[in-house]
């Protein structure tokens, strides 16, 4: 739906580090930028994390959460 979280993953040729990620998240957009595959397996791994967080809010539509930006 229209309202729903949307997360996107995409590879990023400014992250020029072997496993690097980087996440920014804001409402119900979510987006993961990696160098490679295994960046986009931690990015999605500590997206997880993320949603565990206290600060993560679910909803009938997915999940909101507050400004966050990682890199790592």
């Amino acid at each position: 739906t229209r309202d729903a979280t949307k997360i996107t993953v995409q590879f990023s040729p400014s992250l020029t580090r072997s496993e690097e990620y980087s996440i920014d998240a804001s409402g119900r957009n979510i987006v993961i930028k990696a160098h490679d595959e295994q960046g986009a397996f931690w990015g999605v791994h500590s997206l997880m994390q993320l949603l565990n967080w206290e600060g993560a809010k679910a909803t009938s539509k997915g999940y909101m959460l507050p400004g966050v930006k990682i890199r790592d």
